[in-house]
């Protein structure tokens, strides 16, 4: 059996070391953090693409790199209950290349107009000591305005837990993903390991997020367990049934990848998770392409 921490990955690790944080910050851990500026409360988050931008590279994907930069932020502030209102981005590379920034650029432009986000920065570091010619990596940094507080006390036995689609993989899980796959693999299946990261605009309507849902979880590391913590108090649980995921799944558990193991890694095809009003399931779910997958007990 392969598993994600085989490829170099400790998971639990990460998830103790956020717990100590959280003993010195209490802002820390959530999908956004909230600052108060006298009667304005402002949002904000940073992530990067992980290890998925090695085989981005390699494959000439720039564009996507940077759809993928854009969705794993703007995904955290709308899982807060944030409406993104401005980017930036860090590229760190050992000699800047300008046709590859470019695309990069582009594809961040491509995201952020999906959020009607602004993009208000763009760092360039040439650090030649620290990345080989041909080498980048990438941060974003994103802000916006709160628009809903979700309370987990709110969520009762009953409720309903829905879920909108992903795209694929995402942008979590790569190092598994490089480690079950050899470099003929990728390049066979490439459109379906190397799809961008869906971004989740749908869940903001006219400016507001529908009144019918009382909690959302980005599916990113950690896979869909690991969301349902961060959706459900301790004392509840949930009784879903997950959708035939997409072909890629079956791919890497192909691979020797036990499914156990996959829902501790991957998103399995629900990139954003919610537990909705039973009486509002119906219309949120119409207003946002979301599916019922099962109830909170």
């Amino acid at each position: 059996m392969t598993t994600y921490k085989d490829s170099g990955v400790d998971v639990e690790g990460a998830e103790k070391l956020v717990r100590e944080l959280k003993k010195r910050f209490s802002s820390v851990g959530g999908y956004a953090g909230v600052v108060e500026t006298g009667s304005t409360r402002i949002a904000a988050t940073c992530d990067g693409v992980g290890t998925k931008i090695l085989l981005l590279k390699k494959f000439g994907l720039h564009e996507t790199a940077g759809i993928d930069l854009v969705a794993m932020n703007v995904n955290d502030l709308i899982a807060g209950g944030v409406k993104p209102v401005f980017f930036m981005d860090y590229f760190a590379c050992g000699r800047l290349e300008e046709d590859v920034f470019l695309k990069v650029i582009n594809g961040i432009e491509t995201g952020l107009k999906q959020v009607g986000c602004a993009l208000l920065g763009v760092e360039t570091a040439e650090m030649p000591d620290m990345y080989r010619d041909g080498e980048y990596d990438l941060a974003g940094f994103s802000c916006g305005v709160p628009l809903k507080e979700f309370d987990m006390g709110s969520v009762n036995r009953g409720d309903i837990i829905a879920g909108m689609a992903s795209s694929g993989v995402h942008s979590n899980g790569f190092s598994l993903v490089r480690k079950v796959f050899n470099e003929e693999e990728v390049e066979k299946y490439r459109d379906i390991i190397l799809a961008p990261t869906r971004i989740y605009s749908e869940l903001i309507i006219d400016g507001k997020i529908p009144s019918g849902i009382k909690n959302l979880a980005h599916v990113t590391g950690g896979g869909t367990n690991r969301a349902l913590k961060r959706l459900l108090p301790e004392e509840l649980s949930a009784d879903i049934s997950l959708p035939e995921p997409p072909e890629v799944f079956s791919l890497i558990m192909e691979r020797g990848v036990k499914p156990a193991e996959m829902e501790n890694v991957f998103n399995m095809g629900i990139g954003m998770l919610m537990v909705l009003d039973e009486n509002s399931a119906d219309s949120v779910c119409r207003l946002t392409g979301a599916k019922i997958l099962g109830k909170v007990k």
